[in-house]
């Protein structure tokens, strides 16, 4: 039996917004970065970014100038690549070879994908904040997000982020002087 991830996370959010779904925004960043990211990825960033999950969780899209993915992947890409921690450690930030960023959180929190290009396989790397260790999650990005939404601590040891009752999803503004939205996925049961 096949578990939908995807979906998992749709019945927590609620139905998608799909404001910004744009392919070619995905094209194009694709190629700039040298690398295919993964499509649970693409289709829940389509449907409801740009927006903050739960308080903390920031999902950006390529497809908006505002709260931008890929400026947002070049900046962490070129802070971490400044980090004298990640250096020493011996990690690669950006291209097909290295950890490209796929979303933060408030506290300091990464997500990267490895597309496995030398490191035989795909995967999810997260970083807890400020320390140098890196935890690797060899699941799909929907199932890494659902994980994450139900508590499990998806950015390493003691990171979790539960919050009972229904997912709480602020929208991100697209220009000065939007105002902010915010509503509630289902019940969860939670």
């Amino acid at each position: 039996m096949t578990i939908d991830h995807v979906q998992d996370v749709i019945s927590m959010l609620g139905p998608p917004q799909g404001a910004h779904a744009d392919p070619e925004a995905w094209r194009t960043l694709e190629d700039r970065l040298g690398l295919r990211l993964p499509d649970s990825f693409k289709a829940l960033t389509d449907m409801y970014a740009p927006v903050q999950l739960n308080e903390h969780l920031f999902l950006e899209h390529p497809a908006t100038a505002r709260w931008n993915l890929g400026a947002s992947m070049d900046s962490t890409i070129a802070a971490f690549r400044r980090s004298r921690s990640a250096e020493r450690e011996g990690h690669l930030f950006g291209g097909p070879d290295g950890l490209v960023p796929l979303l933060g959180t408030d506290r300091g929190e990464y997500l990267f994908f490895a597309s496995g290009a030398t490191s035989g396989g795909e995967r999810l790397v997260a970083s807890n904040g400020d320390e140098p260790v890196l935890y690797d999650y060899r699941v799909d990005f929907a199932e890494w997000l659902h994980r994450y939404l139900i508590g499990e601590p998806m950015f390493g040891p003691g990171s979790e982020a539960f919050y009972e009752g229904p997912v709480v999803l602020e929208s991100m503004s697209l220009k000065e002087g939007d105002e902010v939205r915010v509503w509630y996925g289902p019940d969860r049961g939670m």
